[in-house]
């Protein structure tokens, strides 16, 4: 019984986990973790993610961008 009630109470730390990681940007995300890790220093794969996710928000705009100045 106390195994599910310890199953139940981590995946309710979880959702308020990602709750608070879902308002933060990626490029907040990435200066966490260099507060947390230190510069550069690990979670490389989770850096590599989030830098590939700002470039395509910065292409993204671009975009939107080109194609208001073709109108």
């Amino acid at each position: 019984r106390t195994n599910r009630a310890n199953k139940a109470q981590k995946r309710q730390e979880a959702t308020e986990r990602q709750e608070v990681r879902n308002t933060i940007s990626n490029y907040q995300q990435i200066q966490r973790l260099n507060a947390r890790l230190g510069d550069e220093v690990g979670a490389e794969k989770e850096r590599g993610r989030l830098e590939y996710l700002i470039q395509e928000e910065e292409a993204d705009k671009s975009r939107m961008r080109h194609k208001q100045r073709e109108k």
